[in-house]
């Protein structure tokens, strides 16, 4: 995947306040399926990587979802199962959210129209 993706949620938020970008939030897992998935098909193509550049991108590894920092994250941004795909606006609102596998037609669509 072409872009840098945080892995630190305050790095990136802070980033997106000051450059009044949005941010777009991948939680994700080795054992999901759904996200790899996503990152292999999704995220890798042409268009999605073109729109992923108006935003800052936050990878947050889910994968041990009892760690406390992973557990604070879930809890803070209300993510009850995996994928999830967030859109945050600069102020912290969530614009849209992806919970299973999308296409890459739609999922760029989804994105776009996050405003």
């Amino acid at each position: 995947m072409r872009g840098h993706w945080y892995k630190d949620e305050a790095e990136a938020v802070e980033l997106a306040r000051a450059d009044n970008r949005p941010l777009v939030i991948d939680f994700r897992a080795e054992w999901c399926a759904a996200c790899k998935e996503l990152q292999k098909h999704t995220f890798s193509d042409a268009d999605v990587q073109q729109s992923f550049e108006r935003f800052v991108l936050l990878a947050i590894d889910a994968t041990d979802d009892e760690s406390p920092t992973a557990k604070a994250l879930l809890q803070k941004y209300k993510v009850v199962g995996l994928p999830a795909v967030l859109v945050i606006d600069p102020s912290g609102r969530e614009l849209a959210r992806v919970v299973a596998f999308t296409e890459p037609v739609a999922f760029r669509a989804l994105i776009d129209s996050a405003r």
